[in-house]
Order: C-alpha cells, then structure tokens, then sequence
C-alpha cells in the first residue's frame, strides 16, 4: 500500500468517454483508426478468450482489441493500450502473430530489413511478456542449391510471407517471395520431424514453389510445364513468378488436405487464389487460379481494394472458424477509412464458405478520418463547453482515387456537461467551400480583432495561413465569413513558413495582443509578433526557431512539429510539440526568453506515443483544474487522456513491485515480486507530475539512476497505472 501526500499529475487514457457520430455510439471511438492494418489474434490479458492484434505499417502502430465476450452470436471487442508496452519496440513493415514452439501461446514474426525475427511468448501469472528467440538473430535455414549453406531466410520488407503449418505435422513453415520476387520460397520446419518444437530448424524445401507463374503485365498466372526453374533446390518442378511486391495467405480452400495461396499484388485491387495439388513428382502444383477471389469460396462480393490487399484468416467471430480479413498493404493508395474488409466463414477451416460483413470491420466503431488527425478546442455553439475540431490531411476518395484535396473540418459538439465531456459529430464538412483545395488544414482560434468573438485561422499544406472573420458577435454560435484573407506581416508580405502549417494564437510576450506561432514539416516553430493594435493585429517575423528546438523525426530531415503553447500551474508558459516519430517534446521557460533557448522537459511527455505525425491539444475540459490531453496521430484517429491528481489517489493496494532504497541519494532498484515478470514501461514523474526520465525494460529487477536529481519528492510510475513514492536526500 502506498500513501500519497503530494499534488502530482498523472494522465489515464480515457476509451469510454462517448462520442456519437451519425446517432451510433462508437463502442472505439479512441482506437485511432486504421491506414494499412495487419491482423493476428492473441490472448494478451490470459482470459481463455482470443482478442484482436493489428500492426498498422502506416506508422508502426500497434492497436490491441480485448474480447469481451459473445452475446447473441456476436462478439465484442474494446480497445486497449495497456499490453502495448509488452511488445518490442522496432517493430516495421509487417507483424505476424503464430505458435511457432506448440505451447498454445502466440509468439511475434516481424519483418528487420529483408529478414524474419522472431518472439517467444513468456508471459506468466497473467502478465503478457516476450523475449528475443535465438538471442534477437534472423531466423535461419538450410539451402542446397548445389553447394549447401545456411542463411536467412529472406522476405521482402514489402510483401506479408504465409506463416502456417502448411503440412499438419503441428509446426510452422512459411512461404515468401525469393531476392529478385521472381519466384516463391517455400521453407519447411523440421521441427516436428526432430521432436523438439523449442529449436527453430528450417530448410529451404522449394525455391519455385507451385509451378505457376505470374504475367508482368498483368494478374495472371502461367501455369503448367511450360516454364523451367532454373533458380531451385534439386529437382523440382515449378517456374517463375513476375512479381514486384505481394502478399501471401495459405488456406486450404477446396479441403483436398493441401494449402492453397491467396495471394495480393502490388499493383491490382483484387485478389487471386492458386489452387494446389500434387504433381506426378509429388510436388505441390498450382492446378487453377482464381482471380475473382473469393466469390468462388461462396462470397457475393469480390475484394476490391485501392491498391495491394492483403488476406489474414483469423477467428474474429469466436466460433471456432477462421474467417477472412482484407486490408491494403499500400504505404500510399489505401482506403483508409473504409479499407478493412470482412467476410464470415459460414463452413469449417477447411473449405471455406465466406459471407461477405462489411468494409470498416472495427473501423466503423472508430473516430478515423482517413490520414492524420489534427484535434483543437474551442466553444463553437457559445454554450459554455469547449467543443472539439478536429482536421485531417486527406482521405480517400472512392469516387475519384486520384482526388488529393481531401482535407476537411470535422466539428464534435460537447454534449456532455463541464465535467464529463461526450461528443456529437455535427458536420463532416465544417465551412465547406465552393472548391476546397486546401490541403492538410490546421486550425487555431483567437480573437485577433478585439470585437468579442474569436475568428479562426487555417494553416495549410503549402505553407500559407488563411484567416476567416467570425462575424457572430461576442456571445454567440460561431459564423465565419467564407471568403477568406490570406495572412501577410505587416510590409505586406505573405507568410509562408514552407509546408504543413501549423498555427496556434498565443500571446507569448504578454502585452494583450495574439503573436502567432507556427510549425511546419522541417520540424521548427516560427514566431511572428503582433506589432498592432487590439483591433487591428499585424504581424512582424521575429524567428524561424523559436526556443531554437527541432521536433523529433524519424531520418533527420524534416519533423512535422506542430506547437500547443499552455499555461501550466504557475501561470507560464510551456510547449508541447507534435513530432513526425509520435513522440511529445515538452519544453519549459519560455516566459521572458523568446530569444533564447527553450530547456527541454522531456522529448517523450508522459510516455505517450500514439503513432507517428502526431498532433497534440492540452487544456482541462473535465473542470478539475488540471490539463487533459488529445492526441491525434497518421491513422486519422485521436487518443483522449484525462488528467488525475495523485492526492486524489490516497491509496493502490496490491502492488506486486518495491522500490528500494527509500529515500535514496544515487538510484533506486524497481523490484517486481516472483512472477509478476514482464515488459515494463517505467517512468520518474517530479512532484508536478512531469515526465524526467522514463524507459522500457523487461526483467524482475530494474536500476534507475536519480543522482542527477535535485533532492525532493518523486514518483515512479510502473506501466502508466500504478505510482510509489521515492524520496530524494541530498548527498
């Protein structure tokens, strides 16, 4: 049990407060939306029941979804952050989640470079873990073209490989695309056949499996003996495949005992489906090919995707039966607000019979507006409720694929009261325009004119600012004008910070009048002073660096920064930065120093990472008198923390970790009790609750060094939910 004495903030994600869009509740509406989905079931909370793993490669994002049950022959499933931590970190392109060592519990199959690596579940006592096989190596295998090696097995980053028990002995083999993607590796684990399902042992068995090859001008398959291998292992028969990038599905569709290949194209909208049988030889053979896939499986609507789809066969209804998930694949032509297609297996795993569900499987429980998500507050209906918009970079079009201009104002009503916040989606379109061709729009609010309402500025993609007048007057339900001004300093200069502007209104220097901060894609913030008058703002260029910070990116060149300036509980100022990695800047003494160097809290506030080009508001909308935060990130979704004070918490009982020793002058050792192992995100939080340090580890027992922390009263945190006490002493 632990004692708390200390006004401390922490931030819980909230997935249940509501929000309604087109009068339905979305059961997920924080889940984050989905751009190119991969999708593994797993018992991640040790109920029996399986639940639902995505890997978005759009992003890295992992979303997690518990089963809670079946009701009336459907099953239902709620969001979750909590096991995501469990994961490793650097995990890209594809995840694939399969029993590789018979023990009933999925392990990780990623994708590092153009290899697979593998994790082997360990949880225990209910706590999800995993751990590196083979010290974090490739996985390897036996090839004999002529002169016998070992080596990696090679995947194409692109492509998703096939990981099943393809020849029912109960281990895994896999199938994937070969080095020049001419051909299909087939590898065979042999793991049955040494009676030891710990040891991974793979051989190359065929290196042009299948005997079909694919046209390279379009999707379809040459079959039979008129092609020759001339790339394989001794002997077998098969050919060459044309290929550029592609996604694997092994399922046994005509139940003849043989696994067939669903398979995607990089460039096609549909998917195909190679029907295998034993050749002459005794190697398998692709006897047909079906590119209507799977109206042929008894489905009434054929796949029909953007670009590159991709298969997962998962038991999402819970009956036992493995039914059909279809997702892009595509880094760039996705359907990303309707792109998660669902059909019901109505038969068995074998043979399948698929009933066409529905195209947003999980997406339509879900706030996802297509890529990207910018949130903002502002009480636009004057009922006192601070009200939230949210813009996006683009969606799909379905109509017309090649339509960029996508970008729209999304406006959530506050329907709740001042201190339980729920949201109505009112418009989907907010101030539409005659032609929209403002791309990747960012709002900021402010009453710049000093008439009593605030009037909005929109920050777009090339780099401009467009200012539209609230014409509502002091009091009343927002009305902006829909010609709008194009913002300029005050020699008349149009402002242009480059691209992906991003505004926010902010009287930074405290002489009554709205500066105007902005950041943009090379991850600075610039800094324009407002040099005129409360009713008539113009504005001077001061900086290009404010703080003189780059947010965080991902290669070193550009960083997306988009700056939330807030009051914190001393009345000064500090920022928050949406990066291009996901991660939250914070920086402090900003008050009396905008010429100088801001000082950096932390590049990663609280732990909270929901994905890559995020975008983050912080303001109390729970009247508790402390700062709740949104978050919006390239999935198109947005995440919801509420803010808590530690004083509110007086007691945790249970915990099943120490923290020793307390009070300390050097380090403290986090200690979990036997059998409470796992992956553990650790944070230090100071007595205002701000992130100082934080870490992933995985093990019983982790060090944390605090000598470089000014004696006082701190916090550690284990996992974002439990909190102790530590005392830091002088040395």
């Amino acid at each position: 049990m632990c004692l708390f004495t200390s006004q401390a903030q922490l931030l819980t994600r909230s997935n249940n407060t509501l929000v309604v869009a087109n009068g339905f509740e979305l059961p997920n509406a924080w889940a984050g939306g989905f751009n190119a989905p991969q999708f593994s079931t797993i018992d991640v909370n040790g109920d029996g029941l399986k639940d639902i793993f995505t890997f978005d490669r759009i992003g890295a994002r992992i979303s997690i979804f518990l089963n809670t049950g079946t009701i009336n022959g459907q099953t239902y499933y709620s969001y979750t952050r909590e096991f995501n931590d469990s994961f490793p970190d650097g995990l890209v392109n594809w995840v694939l989640l399969r029993d590789f060592n018979c023990d009933g519990k999925e392990d990780i199959f990623a994708n590092s470079q153009s290899q697979i690596k593998c994790w082997k579940n360990v949880s225990a006592a209910g706590v999800l873990a995993f751990e590196p096989v083979n010290n974090g190596s490739p996985i390897q295998a036996d090839y004999d073209f002529g002169n016998p090696f070992t080596a990696p097995i090679y995947t194409v980053s692109l492509d998703i490989p096939a990981i099943e028990d393809y020849d029912g002995d109960g281990d895994l083999d896999i199938f994937t695309f070969t080095e020049q993607a001419t051909t299909i590796y087939f590898f065979k684990s042999l793991q049955a056949e040494n009676g030891n399902c710990e040891t991974m042992d793979y051989v190359c068995g065929n290196r042009c499996y299948g005997m079909f090859g694919e046209s390279p001008e379009s999707f379809s398959m040459i079959l039979g003996s008129d092609f020759i291998c001339g790339l394989n292992v001794t002997d077998p028969r098969s050919n060459e495949m044309l290929h550029t990038g592609g996604t694997l599905c092994s399922i046994d569709l005509d139940n003849n005992g043989l696994h067939d290949l669903v398979v995607g194209d990089v460039t096609e909208t549909n998917l195909g489906a190679l029907l295998m049988d034993n050749a002459w030889d005794g190697l398998d053979s692709v006897i047909a090919f079906q590119n209507d896939f799977p109206l042929q499986q008894g489905a009434t609507v054929q796949v029909n995707l953007p670009l590159f789809p991709a298969a997962y066969y998962e038991d999402v209804t819970a009956d036992g039966i493995r039914d059909l998930i279809v997702a892009s694949n595509s880094y760039s032509a996705m359907d990303d607000r309707n792109g998660v297609w669902m059909y019901k297996n109505n038969s068995a795993n074998a043979g399948p019979q698929f009933e066409f569900q529905s195209t947003n499987f999980l997406q339509n429980e879900m706030i996802d507006f297509g890529t990207c998500a910018y949130p903002v507050l502002t009480d636009v209906n004057a009922d006192g409720l601070k009200d939230l918009m949210v813009t996006n970079r683009k969606y799909f079009n379905p109509f017309n694929w090649s339509d960029s201009h996508t970008s729209r104002i999304y406006y959530f009503q506050n329907t709740g009261t001042a201190e339980i916040p729920s949201f109505e989606l009112m418009t989907d379109n907010y101030l539409p325009l005659e032609t929209d061709t403002l791309d990747s729009k960012y709002l900021a609010f402010g009453d710049d004119d000093g008439d009593g309402d605030e009037d909005m500025l929109i920050g777009v993609m090339n780099g401009y600012l467009f200012r539209y007048e609230n014409t509502a007057g002091q009091g009343n339900a927002m009305q902006f004008s829909v010609t709008p001004e194009t913002l300029t300093t005050s020699n008349g200069t149009v402002i242009d910070v480059g691209q992906y502007a991003a505004p926010q209104w902010v009287d930074l220097n405290e002489d009554g009048l709205l500066d105007l901060v902005v950041g943009e894609k090379n991850g600075n913030v610039n800094y324009f002073q407002n040099v005129g008058t409360a009713n008539a703002p113009a504005y001077d260029f001061i900086e290009d660096s404010l703080g003189h910070f780059a947010a965080t990116n991902i290669i070193g060149v550009f960083g997306y920064s988009i700056p939330h300036f807030y009051k914190n509980g001393q009345n000064q100022w500090e920022v928050l930065v949406g990066t291009e990695t996901g991660q939250i800047n914070h920086y402090s003494v900003v008050d009396g120093n905008l010429n100088g160097n801001f000082n950096l809290e932390t590049l990663d506030f609280y732990g909270i990472n929901e994905g890559e080009r995020c975008a983050v508001w912080y303001e109390d909308i729970t009247a508790d008198g402390l700062p709740d935060l949104f978050v919006g990130q390239i999935g198109g979704g947005l995440g919801f923390y509420t803010s808590d004070s530690i004083i509110s918490v007086s007691e945790i009982p249970n915990l099943v970790w120490n923290v020793y020793p307390n009070p300390t002058v050097d380090e403290v050792v986090i200690q979990l009790q036997s059998g409470a192992a796992g992956a553990m995100w650790i944070e230090v939080l100071d007595s205002q609750g701000r992130s100082i340090d934080s870490q992933k580890a995985v093990g019983n027992s982790i060090q944390i060094s605090m000598s470089d922390c000014a004696p006082g009263v701190y916090f550690i945190r284990l996992n974002g939910r439990e909190v102790q006490r530590v005392v830091k002493l002088e040395r």
